[in-house]
């Protein structure tokens, strides 16, 4: 007996021929697209296409005249009722340039815009001036009108009044355009000789020579390209106005303005440069270098005295203020010198020290500062382990020492050494800072000063590890 069974198939396996190409043997596979033949939407008898497959979703139809709509959460369509009205009555309005006619319309008509009437050279156009705005009926402005070339004025005469000549023609050669004898208009006439005579060369400034005379002088020269105006003997000027005087020896006034006058007079150079930080105002006086004389300004009360500062030339270039019309004469006054540490001297002008007046008195202002600090060093009075502080300034500073063990008996406590020396003596003065120090006054006294520094000495024994404190005053002349 012959006996023939089917194998097992996997789930949705079809017995058919091959997905594409030829013929081929049948075999067990899934089922393509091409095996499903085209059909008719009859044969969807189950199930509601969705929107993601084209569809609406829903399975049944709305009631009359309802559409369509996404729904309010956005999720799906629905069917929806518009609110539909009823129109009875149309109307038109319309700005007042247009006229309306057949307005409303209830049931059937005609709307009819006309053009209302408007004033005599009024135009269509937006505002005269400002931003958008609607257009309307106005009159032209002058900003409606673009600029013209002169060959749009094709008629008429430019009358006087409107800064033409009046004039329909040109002169004859050399004829020259004047007010007429009446005064009434302009005229072409032809000067007669006897006129303006003479002759200058370029870039001389014209002057008068004589009657009805001008002339030119190469030391009275224009430059109309850079702006300069050169009066004297100057190859090459450098300035708006420069000046050269006559010769070379005698004292030369270049310059000088003279009245009499209740208000002021005065004389202003004004920079109005206001950006970045730049933009200087300078007065300079120079003179020719080492072997010339002294730049200086003077200031007098006409008949009473002089003062004047200045530059000494021939004293080490030192700045001075005098009582006198030349800072580099006799010694009253301010001098300041150009050292790296300045000097001042006061009726004295040649000054040894940060001030130094004319009778031998010298007074330095700086004591202590954060560039030049005392220098300290501790005694055996001060004991072992001592340690210091000093906080101040200028002439004014405080000393704070906390004492080591064993604190010698009638020792140096410490000498101080004055940031700045050069006098030949000092007067330190000092008093307690703390209730310690106030306490043991008598313990200390100053055994040695001069004009670097001084020796603070135990007079008797200072308590150990304990702090004192001293405030100073000291001058040295």
């Amino acid at each position: 007996t012959l006996t023939a069974a089917l194998v097992t198939q996997l789930a949705n396996l079809v017995f058919a021929g091959p997905t594409s190409g030829g013929g081929a043997v049948p075999t067990f596979r899934l089922l393509v697209a091409g095996d499903i033949p085209n059909l008719d939407t009859s044969k969807l008898t189950t199930g509601t296409l969705p929107t993601a497959r084209g569809g609406t979703g829903l399975n049944t139809i709305g009631a009359a005249t309802q559409v369509l709509r996404v729904n309010p959460t956005g999720t799906a369509l629905e069917y929806w009722t518009p609110n539909v009205g009823t129109v009875t009555s149309v109307e038109l309005t319309a700005p007042g340039i247009f006229i309306v006619t057949g307005s409303p319309v209830t049931g059937s008509g005609t709307l009819t815009l006309n053009l209302n009437t408007t004033a005599t050279n009024y135009v269509f156009a937006g505002p005269a001036s400002g931003g958008s705005d609607i257009p309307l009926f106005r009159s032209l402005v002058p900003a409606d009108i673009p600029n013209l070339d002169t060959s749009k004025l094709t008629t008429g005469t430019l009358p006087t009044a409107r800064g033409g000549t009046g004039l329909t023609g040109i002169g004859t050669a050399l004829q020259v355009l004047r007010v007429n004898s009446g005064g009434t208009g302009l005229e072409y006439a032809t000067i007669s000789t006897g006129g303006i005579g003479g002759s200058i060369s370029n870039t001389q400034v014209a002057f008068g020579t004589a009657a009805n005379t001008i002339g030119g002088s190469s030391n009275l020269l224009w430059d109309n390209t850079n702006l300069f105006l050169r009066i004297g003997s100057i190859a090459t000027p450098s300035a708006n106005l420069q000046i050269a005087p006559v010769g070379t020896s005698g004292t030369k006034e270049v310059i000088r303005a003279q009245g009499s006058t209740s208000g002021l007079i005065y004389m202003l150079l004004s920079n109005e440069w206001n950006t970045s930080g730049v933009g200087n105002t300078q007065l300079q006086l120079t003179v020719g270098g080492a072997n010339g004389g002294d730049p200086y300004i003077v200031m007098s009360v006409l008949g009473i005295m002089s003062w004047s500062l200045g530059v000494d030339n021939s004293n080490l270039d030192v700045f001075r203020i005098a009582p006198q019309s030349n800072p580099s004469t006799g010694t009253n006054g301010l001098t300041i010198t150009n050292e790296t540490t300045t000097k001042i001297g006061v009726n004295n002008t040649a000054p040894a020290f940060e001030i130094d007046n004319n009778t031998g008195r010298t007074r330095s202002l700086v004591m202590l500062n954060t560039n030049n600090p005392p220098t300290v060093t501790l005694g055996t009075g001060a004991g072992t382990g001592a340690t210091f502080q000093v906080t101040g300034g200028k002439n004014g500073f405080y000393i704070f020492v906390t004492t080591g063990t064993a604190p010698s008996a009638n020792a140096p406590i410490l000498n101080v050494t004055y940031g700045v020396t050069g006098a030949t003596a000092s007067n330190p003065v000092f008093c307690a800072a703390t209730t310690q120090a106030a306490t043991d006054i008598t313990k200390v006294y100053v055994s040695a000063a001069n004009g670097t520094g001084l020796t603070f000495t135990a007079n008797g024994t200072l308590a150990a590890s304990t702090q004192y404190a001293w405030r100073w005053n000291v001058e040295y002349f």
